[in-house]
């Protein structure tokens, strides 16, 4: 199949033949933008009239003069149009044009470039055999086929180049060339970039409403006055008002005058500084009248002016109910206190011990009393500088045995106070403690006097 070679590129071969001649007619048009006729120019140039005329015609077909008929009269002048060449290559989209038989008669330095292919290897050709194959598909016939077809397709387009996925859109252009005959323009746009980041900002904006629903906290903006742009739809969960309810409205507006004050002491440093809130724990009201704790957060959004000084534009955070958890906290600390009141006031003595260290961590009231020491001075001690040595010895034993065991242990010993004063016996029981993680964290010792006991039954005591 022979080579087709498009007007332009004909023209332009010819025309670097004469590049001086071509050069000194284009510099006299440009000096006279009125226009001249071809006597003008000959007689300016000292040239053969005919051979302006010869020259004038190949700059007339390739573009760059224009031509003006007054009478009898031609006056040409320098072309204020582009070349078709030059436009298409001048283009950031790929371009291809075919002819009524499907062939390329034109295909710009874009779409060469992206197939790795040249002008030589492409024009005259369908773009089935060619490296432009890529973008050949059964529609195409389709709109060659069919030239009353409108112009205007669309499509966004997907191919792989190698291992990299691009994405183009698509528009077919019905042409009718100067001869009047029809053809059809193909323009690629690349939108490769813009797809990718659609996904993106689309799995961003899917994982953000995923989150947004399924966390219990509540997720809001406010500007910079306070009113609150934006909350999340778990508000209508956490204190019984929907976002519609709340957008365009301040916190303030569901708290009590007292507690509204406080509120605002607490922020009022950090909106001042421009600086994220320290949590806040306040009190909402719940359109009901109920009162619930709220742990709020807020972090400033700040942008830089024209003249690199910050602006605030507001705040977002997040905020939870945490009326559940406080109540907790106090049956806590209340069943701890509790607790602490039975330890302190039961007449056996108790002793906790630390396993990283051995250290004695804890001691209650009977213990303190019958140390002798106070439990300032306990606290912390080991064993053996706390107990006589054949007390301590025997400490040291049965904690062994307990980390050994992982059980607890019961026995029997004599403890002497010495300086004359007579011994006493003592029931020990360990019980090991353990963390969450099913380590052995302590070991709680709770030791009864039974001297009166062992005499009252007459027997001696057990070592």
């Amino acid at each position: 199949m022979p080579k087709y070679i498009y007007p332009d590129q004909a023209i332009h071969t010819v025309m670097q033949s004469y590049p001086a001649e071509l050069g000194r007619i284009t510099e006299l048009l440009r000096s006279n933008p009125r226009g001249m006729s071809v006597g003008e120019i000959a007689s300016t140039l000292e040239i053969n009239r005919n051979t302006a005329a010869r020259y004038l015609d190949m700059l007339l077909v390739g573009g760059q003069v224009d031509k003006r008929t007054y009478g009898k009269a031609k006056v040409y002048f320098l072309s204020q149009r582009m070349p078709i060449h030059a436009m298409l290559n001048s283009s950031s989209d790929l371009v291809m044009i075919l002819n009524a038989g499907g062939e390329i008669i034109q295909a710009n330095d874009q779409i060469l470039s992206f197939c790795n292919t040249s002008r030589d290897d492409t024009l005259g050709y369908p773009p089935e055999k060619t490296a432009l194959s890529i973008f050949s598909h059964p529609s195409l016939k389709t709109w060659i086929n069919d030239p009353g077809r409108e112009s205007g397709s669309k499509e966004v387009i997907r191919l792989m180049r190698g291992t990299r996925e691009h994405y183009f859109r698509q528009k077919i252009i019905q042409t009718v060339f100067d001869d009047g005959d029809p053809g059809v323009t193909i323009i690629l746009e690349e939108i490769t970039e813009q797809i990718l980041a659609e996904e993106k900002l689309r799995q961003s904006e899917e994982m953000f409403r995923t989150l947004v629903s399924d966390i219990s906290d509540v997720i809001w903006a406010a500007d910079e006055k306070g009113a609150i742009t934006y909350i999340s739809p778990c508000a209508k969960t956490v204190c019984g008002l929907s976002p519609d309810e709340m957008i365009g409205c301040r916190f303030t507006d569901f708290m009590k005058d007292e507690e509204k004050k406080r509120f605002l002491r607490t922020i009022q440093p950090s909106i001042s500084a421009q600086t994220a809130w320290p949590l806040v724990e306040c009190t909402f009201l719940k359109p009901d009248g109920e009162s619930i704790a709220i742990e709020l957060s807020g972090n400033p959004i700040i942008i830089n002016d024209a003249e690199n000084h910050p602006v605030l534009l507001g705040y977002r955070g997040a905020f939870r109910n945490v009326t559940e958890r406080n109540r907790a906290v106090k049956h806590v600390r209340q069943w701890k206190e509790f607790l602490t009141s039975i330890v302190e006031n039961i007449p056996d003595m108790v002793a906790v011990e630390e396993m990283d260290d051995h250290t004695l961590v804890f001691f209650n009231l009977a213990a303190e009393e019958f140390i002798g020491f106070p439990r300032e001075f306990l606290v912390g001690q080991k064993p053996d500088r706390i107990f006589p040595e054949d007390y301590a010895a025997f400490w040291a034993s049965t904690t062994e045995k307990v980390e050994a065991s992982q059980e607890s242990l019961s026995a029997i010993q004599q403890f002497s106070r010495g300086n004359g004063s007579d011994p006493r016996t003592l029931r020990m029981k360990k019980i090991p403690l353990f963390s969450s993680k099913g380590r052995m964290r302590y070991i709680l010792s709770i030791i009864t006097d039974i001297t009166e006991e062992k005499l009252a039954d007459g027997r001696l005591p057990i070592s």
